[in-house]
């Protein structure tokens, strides 16, 4: 799992840089949406996990300048956890709280530099104390070789999903043509081609991570546990904007190599194990400020 995670923090270096470049766009927008994922075995126990998610984000600040901008945003999850063996997991709502700061410098013609931050707040919300508190951080750069081409570069820490990490990585943007374009960073690609002047078409892989601090009753006394879910997520979507300033978005795709692991306040593992793959639909919706 190890060797896993690192696979995951390079490739989640681009997906920063990807997210930070996106920021400014959806920072001017509110958006809500839900995810569901059915009912699947834990291959090593007798247990079933399903998992609903509501998301909404919405911008905070936004201060742009003649060859920098800074933004910050609010983005808030709500879930509900099914797991049938209450003696490993007792909890069933819990909350995600993240507060993202972003940075952009042009400091040449055809080089753009990234910065960002995003305190994350994540558990049951019953008690919150440091270990409810994890961070995550970049700094990157896009290098613009031509009109269609786009290098981006990024160095990505986190100590949300284990220990400390620091990461680098690299990875390309390509305008193929007035109606597509293809960003490629390893495992993680998204395809998007615009199918009419409204509507635009997703396809996309990544990884798909939760992680909360929960603090619950198991054998009548109270104890701290940390519960991490991670997959690798195929998928496509549609997105249709039916005016200026409204947009939905429908999801679907399939989560593969999905892991549960769960461990307590000295990070000894209670539980680990492999999740049977499973399908995952989304339906999301937003209005432009």
């Amino acid at each position: 799992m190890k060797s896993g995670l690192k696979i995951l923090f390079c490739t989640l270096a681009l997906a920063a840089n990807v997210k930070a470049q996106d920021f400014f766009p959806s920072a001017k927008a509110i958006g809500l949406s839900f995810t569901h994922i059915p009912d699947e075995r834990l291959k090593n126990a007798n247990a079933d996990l399903q998992l609903d998610q509501w998301a909404v984000s919405a911008p905070a600040f936004y201060l742009p300048s003649d060859n920098w901008a800074l933004g910050g945003g609010l983005s808030y999850n709500y879930s509900l956890l099914d797991y049938t063996n209450s003696s490993v997991i007792n909890e069933r709502e819990l909350h995600s709280l993240s507060v993202p700061i972003v940075v952009t410098l042009d400091s040449t013609e055809n080089l753009k530099w990234i910065g960002m931050i995003n305190p994350n707040i994540s558990g049951d919300f019953e008690k919150i104390d440091s270990d409810s508190v994890y961070l995550s951080s970049l700094v990157g750069a896009n290098y613009t070789r031509s009109e269609n081409w786009k290098w981006l570069f990024g160095v990505f820490y986190s100590n949300g999903l284990d220990d400390d990490f620091v990461v680098p990585a690299v990875g390309f943007q390509w305008k193929i043509s007035e109606d597509s374009d293809l960003f490629f960073g390893g495992p993680i690609i998204r395809y998007n081609r615009n199918l009419t002047p409204r509507a635009k078409l997703t396809l996309g892989s990544g990884f798909a991570s939760n992680r909360w601090n929960t603090q619950a009753s198991y054998a009548g006394a109270d104890a701290q546990r940390d519960i991490r879910l991670r997959a690798y997520r195929l998928s496509a979507a549609v997105e249709w904007s039916f005016s200026d300033k409204h947009s939905i978005t429908v999801s679907s795709g399939m989560d593969f190599a999905r892991e549960l692991e769960i461990t307590d306040r000295n990070s000894s593992t209670l539980l680990e194990g492999d999740l049977d793959s499973t399908p995952v639909f989304k339906v999301g919706y937003n209005f432009k400020l």
